[in-house]
């Protein structure tokens, strides 16, 4: 499983903390959703902020719900995919 560590240094000149990824998160969002208050800290420190692309907490629900589910079909997917392929 993929883990971040949290490091003491400053972030790279020029990068947007507060820039949201495809799914309209941020940083910040992601650091908080996953329970990573060392992550939460730094890069509050730095300057970072929530996304903002949902306006309530039912929203951001809505849409992990809505990321869960479709997941979930990428995964039947490609397990159908590779017992398709299989000899």
């Amino acid at each position: 499983m993929f883990e971040m560590q949290a490091s003491s240094a400053p972030p790279h000149r020029g990068v947007d903390l507060s820039a949201l990824n495809n799914d309209g998160f941020s940083p910040l969002d992601l650091a908080f959703m996953t329970g990573r208050p060392d992550l939460v800290r730094l890069l509050l420190e730095h300057g970072a902020t929530e996304g903002g692309a949902f306006p309530r907490p039912e929203a951001v629900s809505a849409h992990l719900h809505a990321l869960a589910h479709e997941s979930k079909k990428q995964v039947r997917k490609s397990q159908d995919s590779r017992v398709s392929c299989s000899f």
